[in-house]
C-alpha cells in the first residue's frame, strides 16, 4: 500500500470532485481523501501507479504543483518502479543469494 499526499496546484471543484470518483472507481485505489490544496490517494502498487493517478488528474484538468513537489513525485514514480521490477524478479537469484557452502 502506497499513500501519497499530491499538491493541487490548478484545478476547479468539479474538476477535483470528478477525479476523486473516477479514482475511487479505479481497482487498486483504497481511499481518496480532498484537504484543500491537497489530495490524499491510497492505493495498491500492484494495481495502480502514481503515473496513472497523475493521468487521471491531466484529463480531469487537474494539476498538481511544480518546484519541489514535482521531484518529489518523480522521486516517488522512480521508487515504484524499481518496486514493481524488484518484485517481478525470480525468486531464486544468484548465487550470491545463498549461504555459502560448509567447508571442513
Amino acid at each position: 500500500m502506497k499513500q501519497r499526499v499530491l499538491k493541487i496546484a490548478h484545478g476547479s471543484e468539479p474538476a477535483i470532485a470528478r477525479l476523486c470518483e473516477r479514482l475511487r472507481a479505479s481497482p487498486g485505489v483504497q481511499d481518496v481523501v480532498v484537504a484543500s490544496p491537497c489530495l490524499r490517494v491510497d492505493y495498491e502498487l500492484r494495481r495502480i501507479s502514481l503515473t496513472h493517478i497523475e493521468a487521471m488528474a491531466e484529463e480531469e484538468g487537474v494539476r498538481f504543483r511544480a518546484g519541489l513537489h514535482a521531484i518529489a513525485r518523480d522521486f516517488w514514480k522512480y521508487l515504484e518502479c524499481n518496486e514493481l521490477a524488484n518484485a517481478a524478479a525470480p525468486a531464486n537469484g544468484a548465487c550470491c543469494n545463498r549461504p555459502p557452502g560448509r567447508i571442513r
